[in-house]
């Protein structure tokens, strides 16, 4: 299963837009406030409700409504149109995934909604392909009752779903055997943890390679990260045929832990699954760049703000890229650095 595009109108920061997307690995660049969390949460919200249809649920239309908004912050949809000054007051935003294997469209005026999910299921195969989203924010440290409290209170919880998602996919029960993309993958990731993950009573705790046993509240971030990582995938929450997307995966990591990210999710897009990320970070980006010079697998999304909204421009190399904060930054930061020698000097 892969996204293959999405198209926005009038859709919170974008006007109209439309973009194509690699089976590999899609990296959004762009600017504070040109949409890319925007992007991965109506990305997450499409393929999901997909999700919902191919396993012949009885499909309610109501629920990729209901999700997009959970994914939002619990906003009503009517605020998901994007309100420009001097703009007709009847505006409607739009939204059309379209996926292997099936589409989903919605709609959004002041007086009325509408929504259609397809799902076309391939000639003698069931394809299971949740898609799974990992924020930036870490969740698994505040699992414990977090579940259960939301369900009870959900009007009154402060947390968008995908914070409460990825906290149910991470609870999903570890298999004895993990398939063979886990197992050739997880000692890449035990590297870095110094152990594995075990849950017990609804926490989460690392045993070391020398058998110590820490509460998971009490490692590093950046561990904290790399475990979640670890825990998907031996729960086979990230599977072949999947898609994840990603919000920030460099955030909290140290620099020398990012190569190993990256080759970690191009071994994934080699096999199948569809990754999506929204980074600021150089490094990542560079990483993502090199590791695709033989494979093709990479699409870098670079979104910037024009005067009719948000915009975006696609290459299989960054360095083709017009729009590109992060170069542009790096670039300042070398001059400033040079201008600082130069003025020492004097």
């Amino acid at each position: 299963m892969a996204l293959k595009s999405i198209k926005l109108e009038n859709f919170t920061v974008f006007e109209n837009i439309e973009c194509e997307f690699s089976p590999g690995v899609n990296i959004f660049i762009g600017e504070n406030g040109t949409g890319k969390t925007h992007l991965l949460k109506a990305l997450y919200a499409a393929s999901d409700s997909i999700s919902y249809s191919s396993h012949d649920y009885a499909v309610d239309k109501n629920y990729f409504m209901s999700l997009l908004n959970a994914c939002f912050g619990n906003v009503k949809t009517v605020d998901l149109i994007a309100k420009r000054e001097g703009a007709n007051k009847e505006a409607v935003a739009k939204l059309h995934v379209e996926a292997e294997y099936g589409n989903c469209s919605f709609s959004q005026s002041l007086g009325n909604t509408s929504c259609d999910v397809n799902y076309k299921m391939p000639d003698g195969e069931l394809v299971s392909y949740a898609p799974v989203y990992i924020p930036a924010k870490e969740m698994l440290t505040h699992a414990r009752g977090l579940i259960t409290m939301a369900n009870r209170h959900s009007k009154d919880m402060p947390f968008d779903r995908t914070l409460l998602d990825i906290i149910q996919k991470a609870d999903a029960w570890k298999v004895n055997d993990p398939p063979q993309l886990s197992k050739r993958i997880a000692p890449l990731l035990e590297e870095i943890i110094g152990g594995t993950i075990i849950q017990e009573d609804g926490d989460y705790y690392v045993i070391k390679h020398n058998g110590n046993k820490i509460s998971f509240s009490c490692e590093a971030e950046g561990v904290k990260k790399i475990g979640l990582l670890w825990q998907l995938l031996m729960t086979e929450v990230i599977t072949e045929n999947g898609i994840i997307l990603w919000d920030e995966p460099e955030a909290n990591l140290n620099p020398k832990i990012i190569p190993i990210v990256v080759d970690v999710l191009m071994e994934l897009a080699r096999n199948g699954v569809q990754v999506f990320l929204a980074t600021h970070e150089y490094n990542l980006m560079k990483y993502f760049s090199v590791k695709n010079k033989d494979s093709n697998l990479v699409s870098f999304i670079s979104l910037y703000k024009t005067v009719d909204g948000v915009a975006c421009e696609v290459e299989e190399d960054y360095t083709l890229l017009e729009h590109n904060p992060i170069v542009d930054a790096d670039i300042k930061m070398l001059e400033d650095d040079i201008e600082g020698v130069l003025g020492d000097a004097d």
